[in-house]
């Protein structure tokens, strides 16, 4: 399996889906080899409890975002 191309400036912010994901199939490591940050809420941290050093946790800010992003 060939190694992706990583984007210096390609950024990401996920929730567990994707997480949970990778880790059952033992694939966390994709998620750094392709994206620069890697941000998560603290609420998925916390749904997921993966502690890795490239994962950068925020607490979310706008919360009227978020709702309209349930929706």
């Amino acid at each position: 399996m060939s190694n992706p191309i990583k984007l210096e400036t390609l950024e990401a912010v996920t929730n567990s889906t994707c997480l949970v994901g990778l880790e059952r199939i033992e694939r966390l490591d994709i998620l750094p080899q392709v994206f620069s940050t890697i941000t998560i809420p603290t609420a998925v941290a916390a749904e997921v409890g993966i502690e890795t050093d490239w994962l950068i946790v925020r607490t979310v800010q706008n919360l009227a975002v978020v709702a309209t992003l349930n929706t």
